[in-house]
């Protein structure tokens, strides 16, 4: 047997070592390409052109956010004029508008009215806000979201206080005023649409000593005056279905349809029907307003001392008015409004849903005084004495504001007394 010595072998090859696959997964760190730290830049939110600022303000749901957006810088400020608020009558929450501590008239200090916002978000709910048209002494009425003033000495004024629009619109002979100044030459102001919107608009006015209707829609050169010869009185007026309907101290409810030739001279109201034996006997203040497409009829009840130098409501009616072919069929009596509250006073008749955004009490009717009372017989008339939030459930009035203007919500005035605004540009 050969014996084979290790050392006559030899010594193994030594093996090669395999060079490693080098791939992204193992690639060192060395290798690795850097990567380019992307910092995007600030968008430039100042500098959006006009155009679109105004769409999006389209889509803001509550006033509160529209004025918030024009508060952001200068140039957002400027988009202001081109942007039309998106906001619903049904979804606002009104604000109230104070009466004047004094009714010193054209005071040139003091171009301020104060407001209370029925808010519980936004914060402050007493807000001051610039009126030159609104000075002392001046008359002035609202409907949606646009004023109406009428000064003594001066022509009839159209302007939104939140979008600080004005329209020029044609004085009104003032021979019908009262000569001996104790009640205001305007009542009622009260639009068609929103004149926001477009010209296709109407306006109604109930003015003078005798409280006479009169219309206008732009292309008039002159108010028309409505003929009524079997009303001594009226209290309010509303457009509903293209027809213009008014209800007087009578409680008689008249009704045309405006003729949009400008070259007619007058027109007539229509007596439709005659509600003074349903309420025989009762001081009742009515009011028009329109509520899910229906007509309805609001009356006021109050009570007067012995000297006729106060008044206080103590209960309201609601009735529903049934139309078949354009003809009042009947009444249907109304208990609850539902989520809804109802606002009345000097200011057109409206209606409101309550939201988490409000403080205002569901199913209840807020009311301001527009009812002129003498404190004694040689006085001029004052209002503003009679405001509260009457609950439709429990059919009691409670207080209208706790704050610190509780005191101005009750505040007297020959002019204007407190009444309520609505949030619309």
């Amino acid at each position: 047997m050969v014996m084979i010595t290790r050392s006559q072998l030899g010594t193994r090859p030594k093996r090669k070592a395999e060079t490693p696959v080098t791939t992204m997964a193992t690639r060192p760190s060395k290798l690795r390409p850097r990567r380019r730290k992307l910092t995007p830049k600030a968008a430039d939110w100042a500098s959006l052109p006009d155009g679109p600022l105004a769409n999006i303000a389209g889509y803001l749901t509550t006033y509160d956010d529209f004025k918030t957006m024009w508060c952001v810088c200068r140039h957002w400020r400027t988009a202001k004029k081109d942007a039309v608020y998106g906001g619903t009558a049904s979804n606002q929450v009104p604000w109230l508008m104070l009466a004047a501590e004094n009714d010193q008239p054209n005071d040139p200090n003091d171009m301020t009215r104060n407001f209370v916002r029925m808010s519980s978000v936004g914060g402050c709910r007493y807000i001051k806000m610039k009126l030159p048209q609104v000075t002392r002494g001046v008359r002035c009425v609202s409907s949606k979201g646009w004023m109406m003033t009428a000064p003594e000495n001066g022509p009839l004024t159209l302007f939104n206080p939140f979008s600080d629009r004005q329209i020029n619109v044609p004085d009104i002979n003032r021979a019908d005023k009262d000569s001996y100044g104790k009640v205001p030459f305007l009542h009622k102001f009260v639009l068609s649409s929103s004149p926001s919107q477009n010209d296709d608009y109407w306006i109604a006015i109930i003015y003078g000593r005798f409280n006479r209707l009169a219309i206008w829609r732009p292309g008039f050169r002159a108010w028309r005056k409505i003929v009524c010869s079997s009303s001594c009185y009226l209290l309010d007026v509303i457009f509903y279905n293209g027809k213009v309907y008014a209800v007087d101290k009578l409680i008689q409810i008249f009704s045309f349809t405006p003729d949009t030739n400008a070259n007619a001279n007058s027109q007539t109201l229509v007596l439709v029907r005659s509600l003074k034996h349903d309420f025989y006997n009762i001081q009742i203040n009515s009011y028009l307003v329109e509520m899910d497409g229906n007509l309805m009829l609001v009356g006021r009840g109050m009570a007067h001392d012995y000297q006729w130098t106060k008044h206080t409501t103590y209960k309201f009616w609601l009735r529903k008015l049934v139309f078949h072919n354009g003809n009042l069929i009947c009444l249907q009596k109304v208990k609850s409004l539902g989520n809804r509250v109802l606002f009345l006073g000097d200011n057109e008749s409206f209606f409101a849903e309550v939201s988490q955004r409000s403080e205002c009490k569901k199913n209840c009717i807020y009311f301001t005084d527009n009812m002129w009372i003498n404190k004694t017989p040689t006085a001029v008339s004052e209002g503003g004495c009679d405001t509260g939030v009457f609950k439709l459930s429990t059919h009691r009035v409670e207080v209208l504001y706790e704050g610190e203007s509780t005191a101005e919500c009750t505040t007297m005035s020959k002019t204007t007394p407190a009444t309520w605004v609505e949030p619309r540009c």
